[in-house]
């Protein structure tokens, strides 16, 4: 198929890369691919670009995570702080 051809998904090729994969590998893709309507090459693209949706979206659930996480943490901190300020005031009014 030349660049200027269209793929049954509608986007046009834009370099050929050659893969070498093991006979099983192969099958489970090929059955994969055949129980979707695909192509076996339809249903390793379809994998690749859904790899990178699924790692987009766990990064930023993950820097929610992260980001509440900082800030649960900074109250902490600020609390342990005024404790510790109390203790020492309290010490200080026993003296």
């Amino acid at each position: 198929m030349s660049d200027s051809q269209h793929t049954a998904g509608g986007n046009v090729p834009s370099s050929l890369f050659k893969l070498r994969l093991t006979t099983p590998l192969r099958q489970r893709l090929e059955a994969q691919a055949l129980s979707r309507g695909l192509t076996l090459t339809g249903e390793i693209l379809r994998r690749i670009d859904e790899s990178f949706s699924d790692a987009s979206e766990r990064l930023t659930t993950l820097e929610k995570y992260g980001k509440e996480q900082d800030r649960r943490l900074r109250e902490m901190e600020e609390r342990i702080h005024d404790l510790e300020k109390e203790g020492d005031n309290a010490m200080k009014s026993n003296d």
